[in-house]
Protein backbone atom coordinates (compact mmCIF):
# COMPACT_ATOMS: atom_id res chain seq x y z
CA UNK A 1 0.00 0.00 0.00
CA UNK A 2 2.39 2.19 1.09
CA UNK A 3 4.19 1.64 -2.73
CA UNK A 4 1.19 2.83 -4.67
CA UNK A 5 0.66 5.80 -2.24
CA UNK A 6 4.23 6.54 -2.84
CA UNK A 7 3.90 7.11 -6.79
CA UNK A 8 0.20 8.64 -6.87
CA UNK A 9 2.13 11.05 -4.37
CA UNK A 10 5.40 11.60 -6.45
CA UNK A 11 3.23 12.59 -9.40
CA UNK A 12 0.95 14.61 -7.86
CA UNK A 13 -2.01 13.24 -8.46
CA UNK A 14 -3.83 12.32 -5.25
CA UNK A 15 -6.72 14.51 -5.09
CA UNK A 16 -10.05 15.38 -2.96
CA UNK A 17 -13.58 13.30 -3.43
CA UNK A 18 -15.27 13.04 -0.57
CA UNK A 19 -15.61 12.88 3.44
CA UNK A 20 -16.60 9.92 5.82
CA UNK A 21 -16.62 9.49 9.28
CA UNK A 22 -16.02 7.26 12.29
CA UNK A 23 -13.28 6.15 14.39
CA UNK A 24 -11.65 3.52 12.08
CA UNK A 25 -12.00 6.36 9.22
CA UNK A 26 -10.35 9.04 10.67
CA UNK A 27 -8.00 6.31 11.83
CA UNK A 28 -6.95 5.63 7.93
CA UNK A 29 -7.40 9.18 7.22
CA UNK A 30 -4.51 9.89 9.64
CA UNK A 31 -2.63 6.41 8.63
CA UNK A 32 -2.81 7.60 4.92
CA UNK A 33 -1.83 11.45 5.71
CA UNK A 34 1.25 10.06 7.94
CA UNK A 35 1.97 7.66 4.54
CA UNK A 36 2.27 10.86 2.64
CA UNK A 37 -1.21 11.63 1.41
CA UNK A 38 -2.54 15.38 1.26
CA UNK A 39 -5.43 15.44 3.87
CA UNK A 40 -8.07 15.98 0.89
CA UNK A 41 -7.02 12.97 -0.57
CA UNK A 42 -6.80 10.60 2.59
CA UNK A 43 -10.45 12.37 3.18
CA UNK A 44 -11.18 11.00 -0.21
CA UNK A 45 -9.91 7.45 -0.17
CA UNK A 46 -10.57 6.43 3.60
CA UNK A 47 -14.26 5.73 3.34
CA UNK A 48 -13.72 3.61 0.48
CA UNK A 49 -10.92 1.77 2.19
CA UNK A 50 -12.82 1.00 4.88
CA UNK A 51 -15.30 -0.44 3.19
CA UNK A 52 -13.35 -2.58 1.13
CA UNK A 53 -11.89 -4.14 4.86
CA UNK A 54 -8.35 -2.01 5.08
CA UNK A 55 -7.24 -0.81 8.43
CA UNK A 56 -4.68 1.74 9.61
CA UNK A 57 -2.38 -0.86 10.13
CA UNK A 58 -2.78 -1.88 6.46
CA UNK A 59 -1.58 1.22 5.25
CA UNK A 60 1.69 1.33 7.78
CA UNK A 61 2.40 -2.36 6.63
CA UNK A 62 4.93 -2.05 3.98
CA UNK A 63 4.25 -5.78 2.97
CA UNK A 64 0.54 -5.25 2.29
CA UNK A 65 -0.58 -5.17 -1.34
CA UNK A 66 -3.56 -3.26 -2.42
CA UNK A 67 -6.39 -4.69 -4.09
CA UNK A 68 -7.52 -3.90 -7.73
CA UNK A 69 -10.32 -1.99 -6.35
CA UNK A 70 -8.63 -0.16 -4.17
CA UNK A 71 -6.16 1.24 -7.01
CA UNK A 72 -9.37 1.82 -8.68
CA UNK A 73 -10.41 4.03 -5.77
CA UNK A 74 -7.94 6.27 -6.15
CA UNK A 75 -7.93 6.58 -9.39
CA UNK A 76 -11.46 7.67 -9.94
CA UNK A 77 -10.90 9.57 -7.07
CA UNK A 78 -7.98 11.29 -9.12
CA UNK A 79 -9.59 11.57 -11.97
CA UNK A 80 -12.67 14.18 -10.88
CA UNK A 81 -10.50 16.28 -9.56
CA UNK A 82 -7.45 16.41 -12.05
CA UNK A 83 -9.89 16.71 -15.26
CA UNK A 84 -12.32 18.94 -12.77
CA UNK A 85 -9.29 21.56 -12.05
CA UNK A 86 -8.35 21.30 -16.04
CA UNK A 87 -11.68 22.06 -17.25
CA UNK A 88 -12.15 25.04 -14.84
CA UNK A 89 -8.54 26.01 -15.91
CA UNK A 90 -9.77 25.77 -19.82
CA UNK A 91 -13.16 27.62 -18.89
CA UNK A 92 -11.98 30.43 -17.00
CA UNK A 93 -13.79 33.36 -17.94
CA UNK A 94 -11.06 36.02 -16.44
CA UNK A 95 -9.20 37.99 -19.37
CA UNK A 96 -10.37 39.75 -22.35
CA UNK A 97 -13.32 37.54 -24.14
CA UNK A 98 -15.42 39.86 -26.46
CA UNK A 99 -15.12 42.88 -28.94
CA UNK A 100 -14.00 45.90 -27.17
CA UNK A 101 -12.10 44.29 -24.36
CA UNK A 102 -8.83 43.99 -25.45
CA UNK A 103 -7.13 46.79 -27.71
CA UNK A 104 -4.87 44.26 -29.37
CA UNK A 105 -7.44 41.38 -29.98
CA UNK A 106 -9.73 44.22 -31.35
CA UNK A 107 -6.87 45.17 -33.92
CA UNK A 108 -6.60 41.55 -34.64
CA UNK A 109 -10.61 41.20 -34.97
CA UNK A 110 -10.78 44.18 -37.85
CA UNK A 111 -8.12 42.82 -40.10
CA UNK A 112 -9.48 40.01 -39.61
CA UNK A 113 -13.51 41.15 -40.49
CA UNK A 114 -11.98 43.13 -43.39
CA UNK A 115 -10.47 39.85 -45.15
CA UNK A 116 -6.79 39.37 -43.97
CA UNK A 117 -6.62 35.85 -43.05
CA UNK A 118 -3.36 35.56 -41.67
CA UNK A 119 -4.56 38.25 -38.85
CA UNK A 120 -8.01 35.30 -38.24
CA UNK A 121 -4.87 33.19 -37.43
CA UNK A 122 -3.07 35.05 -34.97
CA UNK A 123 -6.53 36.18 -33.56
CA UNK A 124 -7.38 32.40 -33.01
CA UNK A 125 -4.14 32.04 -31.62
CA UNK A 126 -4.14 34.63 -29.01
CA UNK A 127 -7.24 35.14 -27.79
CA UNK A 128 -8.46 33.80 -24.09
CA UNK A 129 -9.81 29.74 -24.62
CA UNK A 130 -13.32 29.82 -25.26
CA UNK A 131 -13.81 33.91 -25.99
CA UNK A 132 -15.77 35.16 -28.33
CA UNK A 133 -12.67 36.72 -30.28
CA UNK A 134 -11.38 33.02 -30.51
CA UNK A 135 -14.41 31.85 -32.00
CA UNK A 136 -14.08 34.49 -34.86
CA UNK A 137 -10.48 33.66 -35.62
CA UNK A 138 -11.40 30.30 -35.99
CA UNK A 139 -14.57 31.13 -38.37
CA UNK A 140 -11.74 33.16 -40.60
CA UNK A 141 -14.02 35.99 -39.69
CA UNK A 142 -16.81 34.51 -41.96
CA UNK A 143 -14.44 34.86 -44.76
CA UNK A 144 -15.05 31.18 -46.00
CA UNK A 145 -11.96 29.98 -44.77
CA UNK A 146 -13.20 27.72 -42.05
CA UNK A 147 -12.62 24.35 -43.93
CA UNK A 148 -8.94 25.11 -43.86
CA UNK A 149 -6.18 23.98 -40.78
CA UNK A 150 -5.17 27.78 -40.96
CA UNK A 151 -7.19 30.72 -42.45
CA UNK A 152 -4.76 32.27 -44.26
CA UNK A 153 -3.83 28.54 -46.62
CA UNK A 154 -7.83 28.75 -46.92
CA UNK A 155 -8.30 30.69 -49.84
CA UNK A 156 -7.04 31.70 -53.40
CA UNK A 157 -6.51 35.36 -53.89
CA UNK A 158 -9.50 36.02 -57.06
CA UNK A 159 -6.49 38.41 -58.31
CA UNK A 160 -3.68 35.31 -58.59
CA UNK A 161 -6.12 31.89 -59.43
CA UNK A 162 -3.95 28.97 -60.19
CA UNK A 163 -3.52 28.37 -63.33
CA UNK A 164 -5.66 25.59 -65.02
CA UNK A 165 -5.65 24.87 -68.42
CA UNK A 166 -3.28 25.67 -71.14
CA UNK A 167 -2.92 29.34 -72.07
CA UNK A 168 -2.80 30.13 -68.06
CA UNK A 169 0.83 29.80 -67.49
CA UNK A 170 3.51 30.50 -70.28
CA UNK A 171 5.65 28.17 -68.05
CA UNK A 172 3.18 25.16 -68.08
CA UNK A 173 2.69 26.11 -71.34
CA UNK A 174 5.70 25.60 -72.57
CA UNK A 175 6.31 21.71 -70.55
CA UNK A 176 2.08 21.42 -72.43
CA UNK A 177 4.12 21.08 -75.43
CA UNK A 178 7.28 19.44 -74.81
CA UNK A 179 4.97 16.70 -73.60
CA UNK A 180 2.63 16.95 -76.34
CA UNK A 181 5.37 16.63 -78.25
CA UNK A 182 6.72 13.26 -76.31
CA UNK A 183 9.31 14.56 -74.19
CA UNK A 184 8.08 12.31 -71.44
CA UNK A 185 10.19 14.37 -69.13
CA UNK A 186 8.27 17.33 -69.18
CA UNK A 187 4.93 15.28 -68.78
CA UNK A 188 6.53 14.62 -65.15
CA UNK A 189 7.29 18.01 -64.36
CA UNK A 190 4.32 19.26 -65.69
CA UNK A 191 2.02 17.00 -63.40
CA UNK A 192 4.07 18.17 -60.29
CA UNK A 193 4.16 21.79 -61.20
CA UNK A 194 0.49 22.13 -61.80
CA UNK A 195 -2.23 23.12 -59.76
CA UNK A 196 -4.29 19.55 -57.89
CA UNK A 197 -7.03 19.07 -60.06
CA UNK A 198 -6.27 21.35 -63.03
CA UNK A 199 -6.39 20.15 -66.61
CA UNK A 200 -2.59 20.67 -66.90
CA UNK A 201 -2.39 18.16 -64.33
CA UNK A 202 -4.01 15.79 -65.67
CA UNK A 203 -2.20 16.28 -68.96
CA UNK A 204 0.86 15.26 -67.16
CA UNK A 205 -1.08 12.34 -65.01
CA UNK A 206 -1.80 11.02 -68.62
CA UNK A 207 2.04 11.69 -70.50
CA UNK A 208 0.05 13.97 -72.90
CA UNK A 209 -3.30 11.76 -73.31
CA UNK A 210 -1.25 8.83 -74.52
CA UNK A 211 -1.99 6.38 -71.49
CA UNK A 212 -4.39 5.86 -68.39
CA UNK A 213 -3.25 6.90 -64.97
CA UNK A 214 -0.66 3.95 -64.38
CA UNK A 215 0.79 5.26 -61.02
CA UNK A 216 4.32 5.79 -62.71
CA UNK A 217 6.32 8.25 -64.43
CA UNK A 218 5.46 8.50 -67.63
CA UNK A 219 9.05 8.04 -68.59
CA UNK A 220 9.16 4.61 -66.89
CA UNK A 221 5.12 3.85 -67.92
CA UNK A 222 5.89 4.78 -72.28
CA UNK A 223 9.58 4.25 -72.90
Amino acid sequence: MQRVLAVLAAVGLLAACGSGGGDAIEDLKQALIDDGATEAAAECAAPGLVEMGYTADDISDSDSEPSDEAIELYVSCLGDDVFGDMMSDLSDSSGPQAYGDDPELDALYDACADGDLAACDDLYMEAPFGSDYEAFGLDCGGNDGESALYCSDSSQSSDDPEPQAYGDDPELDALYDACDGGDYASCDELYWSSALGSEYEDFGLTCGNRIESSGLSCEDAVS
